[in-house]
């Protein structure tokens, strides 16, 4: 009796290692399935991602349907520009100035920004009115907490006419549950100038940001504007000429 215990005992045992070994192997597979649906996800967005320009050109439309689908396709994408204002989710995606390919017509840059939901849903909330001209020659848009008050605004450096020379921002604050301009400064520059990449430091050392602009004249003369913030929104606060270098 005590042997054929015994027996038992052994073959529960032998029967619980097999089920064991089973399902280790089961869980193994698994992994090895979802690391193999994983990378053919991922070969598969890297195979259908291309620049919103080229989707453009591809598909027929402007670059800003080109921008707002690759945003819906690719919204986990950590380079897109994010920021949490009032406890909302949005996203930044400026799009640069393109041409419809069937007429030529120029389609010049922009912004959009998009919120998620409590869902994870994203709708597109909110998008400028102007139309920048914000290509490779230096413009950008971006979040950035300008004031030191926790909430960062929309800047968009701007490169309006053809030589490239001109500089300007436009500053975007969140007010009234929605993004209102600030400042919009006036283009800077000449057509026959150098232009000097603009800045936003805080050059007083108060913790808020100035917004200068500026350019070097014919005559290797620096000129400058410096605007600053006082409390509602930003004012020229100087004008500088000096000579470049210095």
């Amino acid at each position: 009796m005590k042997k054929i215990i015994i027996s038992l005992g052994t073959i529960l045992f032998v029967i619980l290692l097999i089920i064991s070994a089973r399902q280790l192997k089961n869980r193994n597979q698994e992994t090895a399935n979802e690391g193999k649906n994983q990378q053919i996800k991922n070969n598969a967005n890297q195979k259908e991602r291309i620049p919103y320009q080229a989707r453009a050109e591809q598909e027929y439309i402007t670059n800003r349907e080109a921008a707002i689908r690759d945003f819906y396709d690719f919204s986990d994408d950590p380079l897109f520009k994010r920021a949490i204002i009032d406890g909302r989710k949005f996203f930044l995606v400026g799009y640069d100035h393109g041409y419809l390919p069937s007429t030529d017509t120029p389609t010049w840059g922009g912004v959009l920004i998009f919120e998620q939901t409590s869902e994870g849903k994203f709708n597109l909330f909110w998008e400028s009115s102007k139309e920048y001209i914000v290509h490779a020659e230096g413009g950008y848009s971006r979040f950035q907490d300008l004031t030191n008050d926790g909430i960062p605004e929309i800047v968009v450096q701007d490169i309006p006419g053809a030589s490239g020379s001109n500089i300007a921002y436009t500053i975007y604050t969140w007010r009234d549950k929605t993004f209102k301009v600030m400042i919009p400064t006036e283009p800077f520059g000449k057509g026959t100038a150098t232009k000097v990449g603009g800045q936003i430091k805080d050059i007083d050392g108060d913790k808020i940001m100035e917004i200068i602009d500026g350019y070097i004249d014919e005559k290797n003369m620096l000129h400058q504007e410096i605007y600053k913030y006082n409390g509602t929104e930003y004012y020229l606060w100087k004008k500088e000429i000096k000579k470049a270098n210095q």
